[in-house]
């Protein structure tokens, strides 16, 4: 069966889309209305499936979770999409509502996390407005009590304040030019990668709970944690001739040179 997805004409005027370049603008409609979409906002789709539907290198698809993530409108997670604010600009009846739910509880805990308390919040409004909405559509399978207290211990592993300050600093980290040239030139690796692998960093640690607060620390634990998650191969630089071998190559050339002139 065919999925429908509608856009709101307004967004042609927000602010903050008017300001993303083509690519972002393109990537993020994708989002919107790729046929992976569901109720809740949050799904599985590889990057590599996202660049080949849209034509959008992998580069700069990174960046743009990067900015997106900024801004707080969706982040990308575990091969997961988590549109943040997707379920408030919804009109949904009582079966969607459902839905949606039936959705998160179905999750991957370390998914449920990442979400945070956004998506729980917006799920809680849905809860709130089942019961006054819907006579006649089909009860959700849990009871709200125990739907409540699941997506309340789900997302009070960590307090959003934690989060605030740990997504910040590594913020900092991504946004800081002389940092990134600096540890790209020291550890050989492509500035793509390296903005990838901290956007990475950050989501691993915020699921292990491992935190941070203070700028230095996260710059030590980042290139610990490098050291072990590093997938590519690093840029090598050209091996300068010793005197030696420059003595023989110049040797070389002019016996070639004598043995030419005596032909």
């Amino acid at each position: 069966m065919d999925l429908r997805r509608s856009i709101n004409t307004k967004i042609w005027y927000d602010p903050w889309f008017e300001n993303l370049s083509i690519n972002e603008k393109i990537l993020w409609i994708y989002l919107l209305t790729n046929s992976y979409t569901n109720m809740l906002g949050v799904y599985e789709v590889s990057l590599k499936k996202i660049s080949f539907e849209t034509g959008i290198d992998l580069p700069d698809i990174n960046k743009a979770f990067v900015n997106f993530e900024k801004s707080k409108k969706a982040k990308y997670t575990d091969n997961y999409v988590i549109i943040l604010n997707w379920i408030k600009n919804q009109s949904f009846n009582s079966n969607m509502k459902t839905s949606a739910i039936n959705v998160y509880n179905n999750l991957p805990t370390n998914i449920k996390i990442a979400c945070g308390q956004v998506v729980s919040f917006h799920l809680g409004e849905l809860k709130e407005t089942i019961s006054k909405d819907s006579k006649g559509f089909q009860r959700i399978p849990k009871k709200e009590k125990e739907i409540e207290k699941e997506i309340k211990i789900e997302t009070e592993i960590e307090s959003e304040d934690e989060i605030e300050i740990h997504n910040k600093i590594i913020q900092e980290l991504i946004d800081n030019k002389i940092y990134l040239e600096t540890f790209c030139m020291n550890e050989k690796i492509e500035m793509e990668l390296l903005v990838s692998k901290l956007v990475d960093f950050k989501n691993k640690t915020i699921l292990k709970g491992e935190l941070k607060s203070d700028l230095n620390d996260a710059k030590s634990h980042f290139m610990n944690w490098l050291k072990y998650n590093r997938d590519d191969k690093p840029i090598q630089k050209p091996k300068s001739e010793s005197k030696a071998e420059q003595y023989l190559k110049e040797l070389l050339q002019e016996n070639e040179k004598q043995e030419e002139n005596n032909y």
